[in-house]
This record gives structure tokens, sequence and C-alpha cells, in this order.
């Protein structure tokens, strides 16, 4: 893939993000990239600048504070004025519409093609989590201004581009891709060996009442399965931990393992027969392409933007959000099936071959050469 001129690209991004700085790292080597990061990290993550030293492309931390949940790059607009940018690249988060709405009027005046990086996606608790109605009012007028504004868009994946498209924007260029976790954040498979005739089901990810990680248990204490060792491992942290341990009712074969840090991913997926993501609503879910690369069945729901990836009875099943029957009906035909399992990961070990980073940057790619 080769790149007919160097363009100079600007990215403002949210966060310092580890598993996005190798993409960004690809894609410099098809135009001149520099990243401003809005802020270094989040309040549920532990994400550091330190991480930043290990990469070649241009980079810097906008200075900030916090108005309410907005944040502020008051630096920002003097940068967009004064260098000089054929592309600018930003995302449609509301806690970032400062940078947003800045990046867009500036881009206006200076006549620079500009393009909006979404991974939104539409699911019932993306309508009933705020149940502020004013505030959903505001967002919906925030993005009706904003995409009708906006000529060029980054969909990360399907669910986002019919999320875009409900806009009824017109005319107007879309480029879909998928999201990507890059291999070389993640470990080989653990030689380890797990205990014999113990089937482990995997839950991972941060424990916010979002993830359905209680649907998981509930669905997992209502199974009836006779002559089979399971084990539930759930692996994170997070505010609805001390809840969902009084749900599993101190059973010793639902197994909180707390955080799991980067050093220990491979050694957690590679105990695993099944994965499970039980989300309400999670704009991608990368933890599905970590289950990929450790070549496990999987089931999630259809609220993961990540769903995509899974081919239904091929390397796994995608069910309704908050369903414990139909999550309860998967588990069992997959425990009481072995060889289904083994199919499974087999077409797992497939589609992890074409989950990599020059697949992830394909959207910017096209975006960015546009005519």
């Amino acid at each position: 893939m080769k790149s007919k001129r160097k363009n100079k690209v600007l990215i403002i991004h949210n966060h310092i993000t580890p598993y996005r700085l190798p993409l960004f790292e690809e894609l410099n080597k098809f135009c001149d990239l520099e990243v401003l990061f809005c802020k270094v990290s989040q309040k549920d993550r532990r994400w550091k600048k330190k991480q930043l030293d290990f990469y070649n492309f241009n980079h810097s931390i906008l200075n900030s504070f916090n108005l309410k949940t907005f944040i502020i790059n008051y630096s920002l607009p003097i940068k967009l004025f004064n260098k000089k940018i054929d592309v600018i690249i930003v995302g449609d988060n509301p806690i970032n519409i400062f940078a947003t709405f800045c990046s867009l009027i500036i881009s206006k005046i200076r006549k620079i093609k500009f393009v909006i990086w979404t991974e939104g996606i539409d699911t019932i608790l993306f309508h009933t989590k705020r149940s502020n109605k004013y505030i959903r009012r505001f967002l919906r007028f925030y993005r009706y201004i904003l995409y009708n504004n906006t000529s060029y868009f980054i969909a990360y994946s399907k669910k986002a581009l019919q999320y875009l498209k409900r806009f009824n924007l017109g005319n107007k260029e879309y480029f879909s891709g998928i999201q990507i976790m890059p291999h070389s954040l993640l470990g080989n498979k653990s030689k380890e060996k797990k205990k014999e005739n113990t089937i482990n089901i995997l839950f991972l990810g941060y424990l916010r009442k979002s993830k359905g990680a209680d649907i998981l248990i509930k669905a997992y204490l209502d199974l009836d399965i006779k002559n089979n060792k399971t084990q539930l491992l759930i692996g994170g942290d997070g505010p609805e931990k001390e809840n969902l341990m009084n749900l599993a009712k101190s059973r010793s074969d639902i197994v909180f393992l707390g955080t799991i840090r980067k050093s220990e991913k491979s050694e957690f997926y590679s105990k695993g027969d099944i994965f499970v993501l039980p989300t309400l609503h999670d704009a991608w879910g990368l933890v599905i392409n970590e289950a990929i690369y450790y070549e496990l069945p999987i089931i999630t729901t259809n609220a993961a933007g990540a769903s995509e990836l899974i081919e239904m009875g091929k390397n796994g099943y995608v069910i309704p959000p908050n369903n414990i029957e139909a999550l309860k009906n998967k588990l069992k035909i997959l425990i009481k099936n072995d060889s289904l399992r083994q199919k499974f990961s087999e077409n797992s070990i497939k589609m992890k071959k074409i989950l990599n980073i020059e697949t992830g940057i394909k959207p910017f790619i096209q975006a960015i050469f546009s005519e």
C-alpha cells in the first residue's frame, strides 16, 4: 500500500490508549502524522505518558482543565492555527466537545479536510443510561450539528456505520473498518496445562453494570450440567464487584481473579474453554479480539460492536443482551460438545489472521487520500 505523497495528518485523540499506539505508528509510514492527546488517561484506567517513549510518530499532550464532565483543551486553537495541516481526524466523544468543535471551526476557516472518527453504536442502554432527557436532547443536537457539517467519516464498526446513516446525512463519504488489538501487545498462548476434565468459562472486563457480568453469573447458577466439572473465572475489578460476589453466593466454582494485568493475560486466556462478553453496550469490546487471538469459542451479545467478528455457529454465538435463558442455552451447548468447541477454536485461528494492523489502518488511509 503506497501513498501518493506525505500528507500532514493531525489526529486528536481522547487518551493515550495503549492499543491505539501501534496503529498510529503504522499509519505514520503513509503520512506525516502527529497525534494530540486530550488527556493522559481516564479515571478507570492506568495509562501512562511513558508508553509514548516506544513510538516514533509525533505526539504531544494538550493542556487542559475539566469543566464538569467536559475536557477543555485551551491550548488547541493556537496549535491548529500555527501548524501546517492537510487533514484533521477527530473523534465525536461528547466529553471532548471543545476539541471537536474547535477543530471543525478552524478546519472550515483554513479549508482543511476534516474527518470524524466515530465508534458510537445504537443500543437500548445507549438511549436509557442517561436519565436526563435534556442531556439526551443535547447530545442528539450535538451530533446533528457536527455530522451535518462534516463530509468524511471513519466508522469503526458496521454498527457505527448504521448509526451514522440514521442521521440521513445525504451525500457524505464513509470509510468503514474494524477495531484491532495489536498482536504485539498480546503474549503467546501459555503452554501451562489446565486441569483435565475442567471446562473454564471466562469473563474479562471492568466490573460495571453495563458489562453484564451479573447476567453471566445468573445464567451459570441456573445451569444443570451433570458429569461436567465447570468453573466460571471472572477477571477484572470495578464498582459492581461486591454485588457480583454476593450474587455468586460463595460458590467455589465461581472465582473472582481481580485485575488481570497485561503480563497475566496469556495465562488467563490459556485457561479458558469458552469466553463470554454479555455486554449491554460496548462500542466495540476488544476482549473479543483477545479471545479470538487466544483461539477461544465466544458468546457475546448484539450490543457489542465486535459482535461482527462472530460468525454464528462457526466461531461463537451472538445473543440478545440481558437474556439469561439464551446465554444459558448457548453455554450448555458448548459445555456438552467438545468437538464443537474445537471447531469454533479452529475458526478463531482463521479469523485472527485478518485482525492485524493493516486491517486497522485501512479506513484511515482511505479517508486521508480520498478526493
